[in-house]
């Protein structure tokens, strides 16, 4: 819920009687090992390939520092969950390629790599959230394309990307040969009426 006092804005969430708060920022390099810990929190939990892949900590930095961003959700001062977004440019592994986008629009194509939710705080729609936070960053860079991969057996995140007009693209197998989704939304000029 969402709401605004003398100016303020804040938000929470009511679940079993409680207030939860939680807050949405960038990543800074200060976050790389909290984000790293809920990745092989993860990891471990899902324990396979087929699901998620995890990511080091070099990549993680490399994505706050130079090639992307990452949506933090904190709760009670720590990172509960993230998103991490790529700007693969003209690399070989740009999903673009997958989609048809033209070789002169790559440079306009965002990943969005890897995201994970503490067990304790799942149902509460920050996936969704965080996919909307992301986006919105994306859109204000100019980017025109906003792509990921999701696992068919994941079917809660392929749920809520497809709640945000993503549109499955391809099956393929991706990351070592596993199979993956190819999804794919392509923003509207602002001229066109996005938002």
């Amino acid at each position: 819920m969402a709401m605004s006092w003398n100016g303020v804005s804040f938000s929470f969430h009511v679940r079993s009687g409680t207030i939860s708060k939680y807050t949405y920022a960038l990543a800074t390099m200060a976050d790389v090992d909290a984000i790293n810990a809920i990745m092989e929190r993860t990891n471990k939990e899902i324990a396979s390939d087929d699901v998620f892949v995890m990511d080091d900590k070099d990549f993680i930095a490399h994505h706050i520092e130079k090639q992307g961003f990452i949506v933090t959700v904190t709760h009670h001062d720590a990172i509960i969950a993230f998103l991490l977004v790529r700007f693969p440019n003209t690399d070989d592994d740009n999903l673009g390629r997958d989609a048809q986008v033209d070789d002169d629009e790559l440079h306009h194509v965002a990943h969005i790599e890897s995201l994970a939710v503490v067990p304790k705080h799942r149902g509460n729609r920050l996936q969704y959230k965080m996919i909307h936070y992301a986006e919105k960053i994306i859109k204000q860079r100019g980017l025109k394309y906003s792509m990921a991969t999701v696992s068919p057996k994941n079917k809660y995140s392929l749920i809520n990307f497809l709640k945000h007009d993503f549109r499955i693209v391809k099956i393929k197998r991706k990351y070592s040969g596993v199979r993956r989704l190819i999804l794919k939304k392509q923003h509207k000029d602002r001229k066109e009426g996005s938002q």
